[in-house]
């Protein structure tokens, strides 16, 4: 998948608690597991039970909606972190999960 230079905007919550940057590409966003987590208010496994069950239960293609972006960690160490498009964020498993 090429991706055309995309933004990174970030939203935060009136009471300051919640803060997720958001990456926009390709006419899209991005968002990994653990921003998903702070979106919906949700455990990081719960999150990712819920991606594991859209991939067996919808039909969605892991290679048009998934992506790995090299992310710089709390340590300053760079790794891959797989991110996940609207299509994935806006599944049903993860509607349900209320949002922040």
């Amino acid at each position: 998948m090429t991706f055309n230079q995309g933004k990174l905007i970030v939203y935060q919550s009136d009471d300051g608690r919640s803060l997720v940057d958001v990456r926009l590409e390709d006419e899209t966003v991005w968002l990994s597991r653990k921003e998903m987590a702070v979106l919906f208010d949700r455990d990081y496994k719960t999150i990712a039970k819920h991606i594991n069950n859209v991939f067996n239960e919808w039909e969605l293609r892991k290679d048009s909606v998934v992506v790995k972006f090299a992310t710089t960690e709390d340590d300053g160490k760079t790794c891959q972190v797989e991110y996940y498009n609207l299509d994935v964020i806006l599944c049903p498993h993860l509607e349900t999960a209320p949002a922040v």
